[in-house]
Parts: structure tokens; sequence; C-alpha cells
């Protein structure tokens, strides 16, 4: 009966041996599974504290870039504006000019056809009178 105590205890104390070795295992894996997820879990963090920060640069520079974006088309439709008045008043001009250049080409039509010497005789209202007859049949006047 004591040997069958003895092999009994033997058979458990070697059952015991082995689940603890088995233990131990376990609980070597779960440590360096720890250990990895420790890892990974720090790199990821480096990693999105770094990506947080290169958001914050981009949305710095993105807003800085509205700005000018902002200032640049501002300034664009205040040369637009300005270049539509001057277009305008250009086109004014020009029709101010046709007019002169008719006047003067119709002034120098009525010096072409009058003799000179009898030009100069004609009193000063005579001439203008002349003029503004020519200038009312070409239209100018």
């Amino acid at each position: 009966m004591k040997e069958e105590e003895v092999a009994n205890l033997t058979q458990v104390l070697k059952t015991l041996t082995e689940a603890r070795v088995e233990a131990m295992k376990h609980k070597v894996q779960a440590v360096e599974s720890f250990d990895n997820l420790q890892k990974q879990y720090t790199r990821v963090v480096k990693t999105a504290m770094g990506t947080q920060k290169d958001s914050r640069e981009n949305y710095s520079k993105l807003v800085v870039m509205r700005k000018k974006l902002m200032e640049t088309q501002a300034e664009l439709r205040k040369q637009r504006e300005a270049s539509t008045s001057l277009q305008a008043r250009n086109a004014q001009l020009a029709v101010q000019n046709g007019a002169v250049m008719a006047r003067v080409a119709a002034l120098e039509a009525l010096i072409a056809s009058q003799p000179s010497k009898a030009h100069l005789e004609l009193s000063a209202t005579q001439r203008v009178y002349q003029e503004g007859a020519v200038l009312r049949h070409v239209g100018l006047y």
C-alpha cells in the first residue's frame, strides 16, 4: 500500500510538474505577446503623432494658401474692373477722336476749296459761318 501511495504521489508530482511547465510556457508566451503588442502600440502611437503633426502643418499651410488665394482673387477682380473702365474710356476717346478727325478733314477740305487770298480777305465772322456750313453739310455740327 505504501508503494502504491508512493507511486500515486509520484504520478501526482509528475502531473503537477508537467502542468507547472505548461503554465510557465504559457506565461512566457503571454509576456512575449504582451511585449510585441507593446512595441506595436508604441510604433502606432509614434506614427499617429507624426501624422497629427503633419496634418497640423498642412492645415496651417492650407489656411495661408486660402488667404493668398482670396487676396489674389480680390486683386484680379479689381484689375478686371479697372480694365473694363479703361476699355470703355478708350472706346469713348476713339469716338471723339473720329469726330475730331472728321472735323479736321472737313476744315482741310474747306481750306483747299477756298482760294487762299480770298479766304484771308473774309472777316472772321464770315470764315466761322463758312466753316459751320461745311460742318453742318458733313453732319458734324
